[in-house]
């Protein structure tokens, strides 16, 4: 197994709130999950050994489960869980691990994404697009929420 996921994304929103939108269930379960399901239920408990838990529909209304535990957190710069299906197409996949890093920006942050390790390009690319299209939905959900402020708002604060 040598194929990880490695993505570097830039958000126009702070630290904090994107670290929020991670472990707050009800922020959670709004953006992350990929095209064509449905989702139903999404946890990240904030300390080491929580739960990490989301449970999702697809279109033919197949459960898709995917599990984890929390392995490391600082608060708004670090998370790593591991992660694990539980039902779906890809049960058979072995656990991995996801690494992620919040780096605060003059523009908002850049969130570093880590997950492997995979046994093949193709399950490397597929969860690859899972994050893409997540994150994507991040955005858009904190556009609407009036999460993006300006670097102006930005540099008045601190």
């Amino acid at each position: 197994m040598t194929e990880a996921v490695s993505l570097v994304h830039p958000l126009a929103f702070s630290p904090d709130e994107v670290f929020q939108h991670f472990v707050d269930p009800e922020l959670l379960v709004r953006w992350f999950y990929p095209e064509g399901c449905k989702p139903e239920r999404a946890i990240l408990e904030p300390r080491i050994g929580g739960l990490f838990a989301v449970d999702m529909k697809t279109v033919d209304d197949l459960t898709l489960s995917v599990r984890g535990q929390v392995l490391e957190l600082s608060f708004n710069t670090r998370l790593r869980f591991t992660w694990k299906w539980t039902s779906g197409p890809l049960v058979s996949v072995p656990e991995s691990v996801v690494d992620l890093e919040f780096k605060a920006t003059k523009s908002g942050t850049t969130l570093l994404i880590k997950q492997g390790f995979f046994s093949s390009e193709e399950l490397m690319q597929e969860h690859a697009r899972g994050w893409e299209m997540a994150l994507k939905r991040l955005e858009g959900f904190g556009a609407k929420d009036g999460l993006r402020k300006s670097n102006q708002e930005r540099e008045h604060e601190g």
